[in-house]
């Protein structure tokens, strides 16, 4: 720690990397997805369960499982909320609030983005980065869920494109 001038300089945040695993999965989308089930009445859970098993997984590799991912949602890892982000707006189209529903869409099309393994375009993936998640933020703030995710951790989201020199793509960058 020190003052600009002095080497070696340590600023905190940006000498720390955005890792999408806490950030994200087990963060914003946690939280978001428990707010959701917990929303849903018995029949609407059901329903759930029922659109999860009869959705073809065969091209994801972490199989979701209805039953649990409805029931047992806080024991679940950062695989089963990056698969269920990927299918959310298909399974939920019929269960939640159009706006609900538009910050599902956002939010799986902000992951896969922040999931891209190769950046060619620095300025425009910042961009559309910033596109989906004021998409995302702007549509469930009109839900009862956004406090459940106001954290620091959708702040943080903010500052990728400011750290993307220093670490490349978000997707590679593990703090374990």
């Amino acid at each position: 720690m020190g003052v600009d001038k002095e080497d070696p300089f340590f600023a905190g945040p940006l000498d720390t990397p955005i890792e999408l695993l806490h950030c994200l999965l087990l963060g914003i989308i946690k939280y978001l997805l428990i707010g959701t089930v917990s929303a849903l009445g018995t029949d609407a859970k059901q329903t759930l369960k029922s659109n999860l098993e009869g959705l073809n997984q065969s091209a994801f590799t972490t199989k979701i499982n209805g039953h649990k991912m409805v029931q047992y949602i806080k024991s679940s890892n950062g695989k089963d909320f990056q698969a269920f982000v990927q299918i959310a707006p298909f399974v939920l189209a019929s269960l939640v609030s159009t706006d609900l529903l538009n910050g599902w869409i956002a939010l799986s099309n902000l992951t896969a983005h922040l999931y891209a393994s190769e950046i060619t375009d620095r300025r425009a993936f910042n961009k559309v980065s910033v596109q989906y998640l004021h998409s995302f933020v702007t549509s469930i703030a009109k839900t009862k869920l956004f406090s459940a995710i106001i954290k620091p951790k959708l702040h943080l989201l903010y500052h990728i494109g400011e750290l993307l020199d220093r670490y490349g793509p978000p997707r590679l960058s593990a703090t374990e």
